[in-house]
């Protein structure tokens, strides 16, 4: 119990994949993103976790201390999440700027 979900075993998917190589890319000096933002990325789809449904948050039992402090980062990213939004195609002219 309290493991925390660097401990657990998930799908393998593009979320996990994404952080192993920003993992290994800080462990080779390549570059230098902070763990949160690793963490984020690793964990964003994990909606049981940060979305919960009828006030029950999944599990709870798996979260370590760090997991909790990390939750306010998910919520934030969430805000700005793929699915979350308009359905109309942002202008890339303005982003891109």
């Amino acid at each position: 119990m309290n493991c925390g979900f660097e401990n657990v075993h998930f799908s393998f998917g593009h979320d996990e994949y994404l952080a192993a190589v920003f993992r290994r890319s800080n462990s080779m000096g390549m570059s230098k993103l902070p763990r949160e933002m690793i963490y984020m990325i690793n964990f964003h789809s994990f909606y049981a976790w940060h979305s919960p449904r009828k006030h029950s948050r999944g599990y709870t039992y798996l979260a370590s201390k760090d997991d909790w402090l990390m939750l306010p980062l998910l919520k934030a990213l969430k805000l700005a999440d793929l699915y979350s939004k308009s359905r109309n195609v942002p202008n890339m002219d303005i982003l891109t700027k």
